[in-house]
């Protein structure tokens, strides 16, 4: 056996001190941390968001930077309207159309996520908040069907080859980028002399976004409305998921649209149910209703001719949302003495 040399002996001693230099920096960091950041746990808790800036989680905090968003973001600036709503969506012919809280209708309540509190600007002082419609009067038996979103080209056109087999007026809320895809189908739509309302550019929950984000979605597919179909829009706009707030209304309003168009009759057609079923619920409204159906929904089209024979049968004409609103638009097929809309 050999002794260790005086050499050996001074660097393994070395070594020992520093281990346990790094052993004490390490202590003393995690109690500097528990010290100097409360609600942080030992270990500092510290994660890598999507963004990939570091944000400090500790189980007392949000975890969030700000203008991430939060936890408790409202995206509402100070002072600017508040309060979401959403109809109830109930399809019953009495339904009021009264606001049952902020889940959309259709039971999606769509992206989520608000903007974190004064990172958005201010609406313009003054500007009135455009009014929001679940139905139109009750005192006449007219209804106003209505096509949302503007995905799938052939069910679109044979919705629109039904409306005018059977002369019925209709209103359609494309989404701006559905027109790009499909320009020749909405051109067919247009220049059928059917109304064209405004569902955004790309069908966001128009409540997860700053006061300007909300008006370019609204204006940018007017834009391309304008461009691709050579037509002026209905001054109107149905929000995506059927969710706005006072911000909402306030945008609607600069962007030029004078109404909110809601429902108080929802097919639920975009769950995938039956011609059957989509007739069913769609023959529920009664005078003044406004009806939701979508044209990417292949059964909507094979339903529609029941739906349109239903409710002639009980008396009712078929009217645009501009016509059921008060609102000037275009009507493909405009009244006539003695028939039936």
């Amino acid at each position: 056996m050999t002794l260790p040399t005086t050499l050996e002996r001074s660097s393994r001693g070395l070594w020992f001190a520093l281990a346990s230099l790094v052993v004490i920096g390490a202590v003393a960091i995690v109690a500097f941390s528990s010290a100097q950041l409360p609600g942080i746990p030992v270990g500092l808790g510290i994660s890598i968001p999507p963004s990939g800036l570091i944000a400090l989680g500790g189980s007392g905090g949000t975890g969030a930077l700000p203008g991430s968003g939060g936890a408790n973001g409202s995206g509402l600036a100070a002072g600017s309207p508040s309060g979401s709503v959403a109809p109830g969506g109930s399809g019953s012919p009495g339904d009021s159309g009264s606001p049952e809280g902020s889940v959309a209708p259709d039971g999606s309540p769509g992206p989520g996520g608000s903007p974190a509190p004064g990172t958005c600007a201010d609406p313009p002082a003054g500007v009135l908040p455009a009014a929001i419609a679940f139905h139109g009067s009750r005192a006449a038996k007219v209804v106003a069907l209505t096509f949302d979103d503007g995905w799938d080209a052939p069910t679109t056109l044979k919705i629109l080859a039904i409306l005018r087999r059977d002369h019925v007026n209709a209103t359609f809320f494309p989404v701006g980028h559905a027109i790009e895809l499909q320009p020749t189908a909405w051109r067919s739509v247009a220049k059928a002399g059917f109304p064209i309302g405004d569902h955004t550019y790309d069908h966001k929950d128009l409540t997860t976004l700053c006061f300007a984000a909300q008006v370019t979605e609204l204006t940018r597919q007017q834009s391309i409305v304008t461009r691709t179909l050579g037509v002026s829009e209905l001054p109107v706009m149905r929000p995506p998921f059927g969710t706005q707030n006072g911000l909402t209304r306030v945008a609607a309003s600069v962007a030029g649209d004078v109404q909110l168009v809601l429902w108080d009759v929802d097919t639920q057609d975009w769950e995938g149910r039956s011609a059957a079923q989509i007739a069913s619920r769609a023959l529920a409204g009664g005078n003044g209703s406004i009806i939701l159906m979508h044209t990417f929904a292949p059964n909507t089209a094979i339903a529609l001719p029941r739906i349109i024979a239903g409710y002639r049968a009980r008396g009712y004409r078929f009217v645009t949302i501009g016509q059921l609103l008060g609102v000037p638009g275009a009507v493909p097929f405009p009244p006539k003495a003695g028939t039936a809309g």
